[in-house]
């Protein structure tokens, strides 16, 4: 189903579902709560999302390196929606517009993101790794200078 709506508080019947990883090989689908962004983040209302090697080693084995998941958790972090709603100091983009998500949310204050390396970041929020919830759902709140039409 793709239709623009200009909030998603607008329609009640409005649900997020999401794909949720309750351990190795125990995905299920659920509803989640429709995120509120905040002042700086955008709500996107997903079109696409990647499935990538990270998130069949987190499906098959419940873990992939150091890194395991203990709780229900949703993977994902390659995506691509549709704006649907704008934190009050988002001015860069207008609801309707498609955007990319970077996966990783900076800290922007240490000296990689100050030397514009911030993809070497070790404060970064990633989607899709623990603690940070992944983009298999219909609805997520992203910083929007994370985000590129």
């Amino acid at each position: 189903m793709h239709f623009l709506i200009q909030s998603a508080r607008t329609y009640a019947f409005e649900k997020n579902i999401c794909s949720v990883l309750h351990g190795p090989q125990d995905m299920r689908i659920m509803e989640c709560s429709v995120p509120k962004p905040k002042e700086d983040q955008v709500l996107v209302k997903m079109d696409t999302v990647g499935i990538c090697g990270t998130d069949m080693h987190f499906y098959r084995n419940g873990s992939i390196g150091g890194i395991k998941i203990d709780k229900p958790f949703v993977l994902g972090h390659e995506g691509a929606g549709i704006i649907v709603e704008l934190g009050r100091s988002v001015k860069d983009f207008k609801v309707g517009d498609r955007v990319a998500l970077e996966p990783g949310v900076s800290c922007r204050k240490c000296h990689y993101c100050k030397s514009g390396r911030y993809h070497l970041c070790q404060n970064q929020a990633f989607n899709g790794l623990p603690p940070t919830n992944g983009l298999f759902k219909q609805y997520a709140a992203h910083d929007a200078d994370f985000c590129y039409r």
